[in-house]
Formats: C-alpha cells, sequence, structure tokens
C-alpha cells in the first residue's frame, strides 16, 4: 500500500512542477498517448514537435502561419499554436509530442 501510495504522490509531484514551470513562462515537453486530450486555458501554447493531433473544442490561432486552425483540424509540426478559449486543446490521434506554455491538463 505505501509504495503504491508513494508512486501516486510522486507523479503528482512530477505533474505539479511541470505546471508551475509551464505556468512561469516556459515550455513543457509533454507527451501524449494516441486518444488522449491536451486541454488548457485561454492564451495557452502548443508547439507541435511530432506524431498527430487535430484542434478540439474552440478554433487555435496557428502563430506560424498566421491562419486559424478549426475544430478537428490536424496540426502541424514544428508550428506553434495558441489557444484562444478555455477548454480548448488538442487530442492526439497518435504517440504525440508537443510543448505547452502556459496552464494546461491531460486526460
Amino acid at each position: 500500500y505505501r509504495s503504491t501510495l508513494n508512486g501516486a504522490i510522486g507523479e503528482m509531484e512530477e505533474q505539479f512542477a511541470d505546471q508551475v514551470a509551464a505556468a512561469g513562462g516556459t515550455y513543457v515537453l509533454v507527451t501524449l498517448e494516441n486518444g488522449q486530450t491536451l486541454t488548457g486555458r485561454a492564451g495557452t501554447e502548443v508547439l507541435m514537435r511530432s506524431g498527430a493531433a487535430a484542434v478540439t473544442q474552440s478554433a487555435a490561432v496557428d502563430l506560424t502561419s498566421g491562419s486559424t486552425a478549426a475544430v478537428g483540424e490536424k496540426l502541424t509540426e514544428n508550428h506553434l499554436y495558441l489557444l484562444q478559449a478555455d477548454g480548448a486543446g488538442v487530442r492526439a490521434s497518435a504517440d504525440t509530442t508537443v510543448m505547452v506554455r502556459g496552464s494546461y491538463s491531460v486526460g
């Protein structure tokens, strides 16, 4: 029981450290498994590095191209996206790596 609890606490500490780093203005490397969704708040930045993912909930601004990525649109590798609304995010359709700056959760 104790080892399970210690493992859960350790995982929570790592997640908390990532959240603090992201909120502090630095990018955090996040790996999403197929089917996982990264959900952010308005103003969260997502840099697509590898894999496959699409925009969820609300359109995102593609800061690299200066265009808008509609809900369901696939992200382009090495493009920086700005989430426009709380609850917006990206859903992975394959193992995916992104860099995130701002508040986010993975589920």
